[in-house]
C-alpha cells in the first residue's frame, strides 16, 4: 500500500509544481484567468490521480485472490510503466514552462 501512497504523492507534487509554473507563466504573459485554473484541475489533477490510483490498487487487490504470482508481476509492471509515463509527461511540461519563464536548471 505504501507504493500507492508514494506514487500518488509524487504525481500530486508534480501536478502542483506544474500548476505553479503555469500560473507564473500566465501572470508573466498577462493572460491569467481564474476559469482556466478550474479547467486545469479537471483536466490534469483528477484524471492522473484517479487513473493511476485505480490501476495501482488492482495488483494490491489481486494479492488476496487466488491468482498465480506471475500474473501479479505483469500487473505491477504495467502500473509502473503507466506511472513512469504520467511522471515523464508532468516533468516534461514543467521543464517546458520553466524554459519559457527563463528558469534554468543546472545539471551536475
Amino acid at each position: 500500500m505504501d507504493y500507492i501512497l508514494t506514487g500518488l504523492a509524487t504525481i500530486l507534487f508534480l501536478i502542483l509544481l506544474d500548476l505553479v509554473a503555469s500560473v507564473a507563466l500566465h501572470l508573466k504573459k498577462g493572460d491569467f484567468k481564474y476559469k482556466k485554473l478550474l479547467g486545469f484541475l479537471k483536466t490534469n489533477v483528477a484524471p492522473y490521480l484517479l487513473i493511476w490510483g485505480s490501476l495501482a490498487a488492482i495488483p494490491y487487490i489481486i494479492r488476496y485472490v487466488e491468482i498465480d504470482s506471475d500474473v501479479l508481476v505483469y500487473f505491477e509492471g504495467g502500473v509502473a510503466v503507466i506511472w513512469l509515463i504520467i511522471v515523464g509527461n508532468l516533468v516534461a511540461e514543467i521543464f517546458k514552462k520553466f524554459k519559457e519563464l527563463n528558469i534554468n536548471i543546472k545539471q551536475g
